[in-house]
C-alpha cells in the first residue's frame, strides 16, 4: 500500500516537473529567437539593426 502511494506520488511529481521544464524551454526558445535571427541575416541587416539601435540611444534621453 505505502509503496504504491509513493510510486504514484513520485510519478505525479515527475510529470509536473517535466511539464514545467518543457514550459521553461518553450519560453526560452521564444525569447532567444530574435537573437538567432540577427546571426542568420546578412551584413546589411545587421548594419540596419545597429543604426536603429543608435537612433533609439540618441532619442531615448529626449523622451524623459
Amino acid at each position: 500500500m505505502a509503496r504504491s502511494v509513493a510510486t504514484l506520488a513520485y510519478r505525479g511529481i515527475l510529470g509536473i516537473e517535466r511539464r514545467l521544464i518543457a514550459l521553461l524551454a518553450r519560453v526560452a526558445r521564444l525569447l532567444l529567437a530574435p537573437s538567432r535571427d540577427l546571426h542568420t541575416g546578412d551584413a546589411q541587416e545587421y548594419l540596419l539593426f545597429l543604426i536603429g539601435l543608435s537612433v533609439v540611444a540618441l532619442f531615448l534621453p529626449l523622451l524623459r
